[in-house]
């Protein structure tokens, strides 16, 4: 697994401490639920915290494909695709 270091976007810091994050596997992907909150990385790079806001969906003619639907904030809804499912991360 390739790792690397990113910082929380939550921290009040000048300079906070990096910690080491990996990118989630398909089979976590497909393992998550309404509910589970998950971390990935914003624009700038930094790792933030969202909720998984329905049902994950799979094709069965495609077992790679994936949509995760999400919620982060009061007003914002985003849905992560294979295009852009490496930014789920995880922290090691």
């Amino acid at each position: 697994m390739n790792t690397f270091q990113a910082t929380s976007g939550y921290s009040s810091k000048k300079a906070p401490e990096p910690k080491t994050y990996r990118a989630m596997t398909l089979d976590e992907v497909k393992a998550l639920k309404y509910g589970d909150h998950v971390e990935f990385l914003d624009i700038r790079g930094q790792v933030r915290t969202c909720k998984v806001n329905g049902k994950v969906r799979r094709w069965k003619r495609d077992p790679d494909r994936v949509e995760v639907p999400t919620k982060y904030g009061l007003y914002e809804y985003y849905t992560f695709t294979n295009a852009d499912i490496k930014r789920l991360v995880v922290e090691v």
